[in-house]
């Protein structure tokens, strides 16, 4: 009988070790990734630029080789970004919207001057009005409004409030600001534990006032306390103080916030 041939044994220089599959098993994937990701980051330049005309209706001009980038597409058109200009300047008022803006905040100080004056007996020096770039100040001083250390409006004072509400109504443009400011002597009350208290409510009260007994829109009013910290005049006198001892309405164009009047066009 005949005998069968052995198979000839392998011989263990020549077999690879295990890993080696693995690895080359890696390696393709990796090659077949960076693949995809190529073919994913350049483009046919002639077939895209049959869709960009077919879409723009002008053949799109390619700067560069093989690739077109985000620099291309923005700079042929394909792809426009925003201007941030665009939007602002143009809502931005006219020069000549910008004069007329002022003549009005001009005349509308003027009117209150002449009312605090006439109907009040008031020289200039005890009520201030202001005439900024975009809006009137009133100061009144805190004596005018309020007694020493309360935060209740004086029965004469809602006579001068009223003028204000007045302008208010007639010039609907107008948005009101109400600071309450104080002097730097200690304020420790049960209702008033600092100036800041103090100064807070005072302005709540005008604002009260302006909304609840005139109607003023809640939306075009709003006030705020700075206490003793925003001073106008020195607190090492009692006139100095005096002064401090103020509440402001700011009446204000919010159209002309921007740009100023005194830029040139």
């Amino acid at each position: 009988m005949a005998k069968k041939n052995k198979p000839p044994e392998a011989d263990a220089s020549k077999v690879l070790p295990g890993w080696i599959a693995t690895w080359s098993d890696l390696a393709m994937l990796m090659f077949a990734f960076f693949v995809m990701l190529f073919s994913m980051s350049t483009i046919d330049i002639e077939r895209f630029q049959q869709v960009a005309a077919s879409f723009s209706g002008r053949e799109l001009m390619v700067m560069g080789g093989g690739g077109i980038g985000i620099d291309d597409l923005i700079g042929s058109g394909i792809i426009d970004l925003p201007s941030i200009a665009e939007g602002v300047f143009d809502s931005r008022p006219s020069l000549e919207e910008r004069h007329y803006a002022l003549e009005n905040l001009h005349d509308i100080a003027s009117d209150f001057r002449t009312y605090f004056a006439e109907y009040h007996g008031l020289d200039g020096g005890e009520i201030d009005v202001i005439v900024g770039e975009e809006s009137v100040r009133i100061i009144f001083p805190g004596g005018i409004l309020f007694d020493s250390g309360r935060a209740d409006l004086r029965p004469d004072a809602f006579e001068m409030l009223d003028i204000v509400a007045n302008a208010i109504f007639m010039h609907p443009e107008l948005f009101i600001e109400i600071e309450g400011h104080a002097d730097n002597v200690p304020m420790r009350t049960a209702r008033f534990p600092s100036n800041w208290h103090l100064s807070s409510e005072r302005a709540v009260a005008v604002l009260w006032y302006f909304v609840d007994a005139r109607g003023v829109e809640p939306t075009r009013i709003s006030s705020r306390g700075f206490g003793e910290y925003h001073p106008i005049a020195t607190n090492d006198t009692d006139e100095g103080r005096a002064r401090n001892r103020r509440v402001e309405i700011n009446l204000v164009n919010r159209d002309m916030s921007f740009p100023s009047f005194t830029e040139s066009e």
